[in-house]
């Protein structure tokens, strides 16, 4: 039995319609920890701030109330960063 197609090897960037099973998945996720205390000298910095005292405020009160910030976990973040407060040593 004769066939009419050829099977040819593209490697990486050459083979533009590769299918997802052709792909090798990476599973590596790559988080950042804070070193020991620094989550919570990160939190105690917002204490002192009044201005961010009262964007968590608002931002608990309603997500949408600003749109680059979120609340989530009694962690303050914008564009999913965490917001550190005016506190010159961090």
């Amino acid at each position: 039995m004769e066939f009419d197609f050829i099977i040819e090897y593209k490697q990486g960037s050459e083979n533009q319609a590769a299918d997802a099973l052709s792909r090798v998945e990476c599973a590596t996720i790559s988080t950042h920890q804070p070193e020991s205390g620094q989550l919570e000298r990160i939190k105690a910095s917002w204490q002192g701030d009044d201005a961010l005292q009262k964007l968590i405020a608002e931002v608990m009160k309603d997500p949408s109330s600003h749109k680059d910030y979120s609340w989530s976990g009694g962690e303050l973040r914008r564009k999913g960063k965490l917001v550190i407060g005016k506190n010159l040593e961090l």
